[in-house]
């Protein structure tokens, strides 16, 4: 699951850095739907394994349930469920502090609200990204730092990077 889930999402990044959002193309039509098929079968698929089995005790395991977590965006509940369980298994040791921070993001962003470790962007034109609102970036850099998370502009530089692996000249980040 993990292994398509990151097949799609690298040719959606690559169709995005060449396209125009505000009138897509029939090639990123056609990606985004497959991706979100995917996302979807993807969401159901776990919540049964997780049903049955609780949140991974694994690393690795526990890793990839949250990454397909964080991409169940059409599941809302789903996403505020796992959240618990997240920082339960963090509090075991076997879970990321880091990986609880995007999904915190994630879901305070779909519910309105300012995200609290700045995880979240968006992507207003190719090679241009846009950090979602948070409280103050002073706040967000104390609370990236109890995490042991990388400092934003050590974060914004790594985005960069993925943009330019995607075939972006330059990369804006804001």
């Amino acid at each position: 699951m993990v292994k398509d889930d990151q097949e799609y999402r690298e040719e959606l990044g690559t169709v995005l850095a060449k396209s125009d959002p505000s009138a897509p193309s029939p090639e990123l039509i056609a990606v985004v739907e497959k991706v979100g098929k995917l996302d979807t079968a993807n969401t159901e698929k776990l919540k049964e394994i997780l049903n049955a089995c609780s949140w991974p005790t694994e690393a690795e395991a526990s890793h990839d349930a949250w990454l397909l977590t964080q991409h169940a965006d059409k599941d809302l509940a789903f996403q505020k469920k796992a959240l618990p369980q997240l920082k339960l298994a963090i509090e075991k040791g076997s879970a990321s502090a880091k990986d609880y921070a995007y999904l915190a993001d994630r879901v305070a962003i779909a519910e309105g609200k300012q995200q609290l470790y700045g995880t979240q962007f968006d992507q207003p034109a190719p090679c241009t990204l846009v950090m979602k609102p948070v409280d103050s970036l002073e706040a967000v850099e104390l609370r990236r730092h109890e995490l042991r998370m990388e400092t934003l502009k050590e974060y914004e530089a790594s985005e960069r990077q993925m943009l330019v692996r995607q075939g972006c000249q330059s990369a804006v980040i804001r």
